[in-house]
């Protein structure tokens, strides 16, 4: 896998839900996607309201409910440091052509 410069399948399937993340932030993915992913609005004015932190939904113990994009997505997504979340600026840059 290597030669092929393929990440290893774990860091795939990171690499692809934040991507997608990413997307639905920025309003190039389905709306059915965008439902599932809620940002962070704090009840009071706190510093990480402007962090782009996403809210992580409380699951059931099982193994499925842990696994789901609704709950995998806004995990992995504040788990960035703040100097690798995306520019604004890379929104045009990803649109469709």
């Amino acid at each position: 896998m290597a030669s092929l410069h393929w990440l290893p399948v774990k860091f795939r399937i990171i690499f692809k839900t934040l991507l997608l993340t990413y997307k639905v932030l920025r309003g190039l993915a389905p709306s059915y996607l965008e439902e599932l992913v809620i940002p962070y609005q704090p009840n009071r004015p706190l510093r990480s309201q402007n962090a782009g932190l996403l809210v992580v939904p409380r699951v059931s113990r099982s193994r499925m409910g842990g696994r789901a994009f609704s709950y995998q997505a806004p995990l992995l997504w504040n788990q960035l440091p703040v100097q690798v979340s995306p520019p604004s600026e890379l929104h045009d840059d990803l649109r469709p052509r």
